[in-house]
């Protein structure tokens, strides 16, 4: 599964859809394998729409440039604390 999102925070992005149930984990989408930085809001949400109307292999083509091991990108970024399946304060 691919997913192509855009946020203005994304360590806190995936922090919070490792903890609120919803389309990464129904999908099973376990890391981040590549990303695109912008500063500009409106470039950013062109790109995000340009990439979601490629084929699956157009949007395969930048990870395995970038990382064709898929090596997860946010490994590390939390205290395996705040892992959500380690979380003991819901």
């Amino acid at each position: 599964m691919t997913y192509i999102g855009m946020t203005n925070g994304l360590e806190r992005s995936v922090y919070e859809h490792r903890l609120v149930p919803g389309y990464t984990s129904r999908y099973n989408v376990d890391r981040i394998v590549h990303t695109d930085e912008l500063s500009d809001v409106q470039q950013a949400m062109d790109r995000d729409l340009e990439i979601k109307g490629w084929s699956r292999s157009k949007k395969i083509n930048p990870i395995e440039e970038s990382n064709p091991g898929r090596h997860g990108l946010s490994a590390g970024w939390f205290r395996e604390a705040d892992e959500p399946s380690k979380r003991t304060d819901w």
